[in-house]
């Protein structure tokens, strides 16, 4: 295993208009060992920034979420839309979970999906 120890601090502004850079993937400091190495790994890291806007720009779209349950059939509702278009569904349903329970709304979503997920098997 190896590992990259990068200080943002030390990309400053560059932060604020996004870096691109290659770097040597190193092994790690317990993992070194005297023997000279046979290859390299490079590895590609992108940061840019996130933008976060004020809670009530985001009032329509919760709105959609939230009338997920009582969409029929529930497929065509945006939070299993949402669910079908990313590629790790964890990164989709961490966020929607909190969504829907902090709307106390979370027990509805789920029985809809169990019984889509349920019909698929009868």
């Amino acid at each position: 295993m190896g590992e990259l120890r990068l200080k943002l601090v030390d990309l400053g502004s560059e932060l604020l208009n996004g870096h691109d850079a290659w770097y040597f993937l190193q092994p790690r400091e317990e993992a070194r060992v005297a023997k000279p190495a046979l290859g390299a790994l490079r590895l590609n890291i992108w940061y840019y920034r996130d933008h976060v806007f004020s809670s009530h720009k985001y009032n329509q779209l919760r709105n959609v979420l939230l009338d997920s349950p009582a969409v029929n059939p529930i497929t065509s509702s945006a939070a299993y839309i949402l669910g079908e278009c990313v590629s790790n569904k964890v990164d989709a349903a961490q966020p929607l979970v909190r969504v829907f329970f902090q709307a106390n709304k979370i027990v509805p979503l789920i029985n809809k999906l169990a019984d889509n997920e349920i019909s698929k098997v009868q």
